[in-house]
């Protein structure tokens, strides 16, 4: 499954779902709305009432509603009033800064039992799903921490096609170092997961890169793990590792990318200023697939 079946998906989905864009106000985010609203996506507005509206018809945006806010914070503020009321089904982030929009979530009845994580999924050459977590949001999680990133993103997968998901431990070597606080950790975890820890997923560490991605890789080494360079889900070790894969996959790699904030009650779409509309869509597209 790649972004194109999801695409198809949100074209006949069995009800609108909700989606609160926080203070909309760049063209990118209003192309990829406008596409989203052509499909199972109702668009909620909260901004300036005027001058979203103004860049609403530009977009060729028809379909929405509005709610005024006549800054960032307040337009936070609604948003998650209004989804915590249940009034809408996910969240996008606008121009208001992560900071403020992540606490106001946090502040709020959208937060959930679980750690709120990010999963980026971009889409390799052979129209695969890959999933990296988590870049986005936890910067040096814990052990403990990285078994509710692992069930996030499996909870993803599962959602987008994927039944039993293969989930790598990323680390600079395959074998314990404990010179390499990664590795450490990714035994612990896989001995979690041998305990039946993760019963939904296959989950394996620690693993270089080239052994979850390449399988001419495992041969090479003669690695003989359960994960022979066809991982679903890429755990890095922390934000600046997830961070760097994720951007060399994308601007480097060329692959086609989305991703969501899970744990929360409703998901997120949290996304850069200098992400594309596609990129924003394809965004919506995973978010959708978990509601």
């Amino acid at each position: 499954m790649g972004y194109e079946d999801l695409l198809g998906l949100a074209k006949s989905c069995s009800r609108p779902l909700r989606v609160g864009v926080v203070f909309p106000d760049y063209e990118e985010i209003f192309r990829a709305v406008a596409v989203a609203a052509d499909l199972c996506f109702e668009p909620i507005l909260i901004g300036p009432e005027s001058a979203t509206r103004k860049k609403a018809d530009e977009a060729g945006l028809r379909r929405y509603s509005l709610v005024p806010a006549s800054d960032s914070e307040s337009a936070a503020a609604a948003a998650v009033e209004i989804a915590g009321s249940g009034g809408m089904d996910l969240l996008m982030k606008g121009s208001v800064a992560t900071a403020t929009l992540m606490r106001a979530v946090l502040r709020s009845r959208l937060r959930g039992d679980s750690l709120l994580s990010h999963v980026a999924v971009f889409e390799s050459d052979d129209g695969r799903f890959i999933g990296v977590t988590d870049g986005g949001l936890n910067i040096q999680p814990t052990v403990e921490q990285k078994i509710d990133i692992i069930n996030n993103a499996v909870t993803l997968f599962r959602h987008i096609g994927v039944g039993r998901p293969k989930v790598a431990l990323l680390s600079g070597v395959e074998v314990l170092t404990p010179a390499i606080p990664s590795t450490v950790e990714a035994a612990e975890l896989s001995a979690l997961a041998e305990q039946g820890v993760f019963p939904s997923a296959v989950v394996e560490g620690p693993m270089a890169f080239d052994l979850a991605f390449n399988p001419a890789a495992c041969r090479a080494k003669k690695y003989g793990g359960k994960i022979r360079g066809n991982a679903d889900i890429m755990v890095v070790p922390e934000i600046v590792a997830g961070n760097i894969l994720g951007k060399a996959l994308n601007h480097a790699a060329g692959y086609a990318s989305g991703g969501v904030i899970i744990g929360a009650t409703i998901p997120i779409v949290l996304l850069s200023r200098s992400d594309r509309a596609q990129e924003k869509l394809n965004s919506l597209l995973l978010a959708g697939a978990l509601v």
